[in-house]
């Protein structure tokens, strides 16, 4: 079905817009390879958030992730 714009042209709003097609990203299941760094990333920030927790106490870790997260 097709939709009337203005002046009664036709416009038609099928899928996506070819603007929107990310050339050379990789689809599909990730890699070992992949999945080892996003391990390694999540484990230093724990290591990180863990660190904070000790040196400054838990109500100031919970204030600078409510500031950050207002600021987005």
């Amino acid at each position: 079905m097709m939709n009337m714009g203005q002046k009664g042209r036709a416009i038609e709003q099928i899928g996506r817009q070819p603007c929107c097609d990310k050339v050379g990203l990789k689809k599909g299941p990730w890699t070992e390879e992949e999945d080892q760094k996003l391990v390694v990333f999540l484990l230093t920030l724990l290591i990180l958030l863990c660190v904070w927790m000790c040196l400054c106490g838990f109500g100031l870790i919970c204030l600078l992730l409510l500031i950050y997260w207002s600021m987005l």
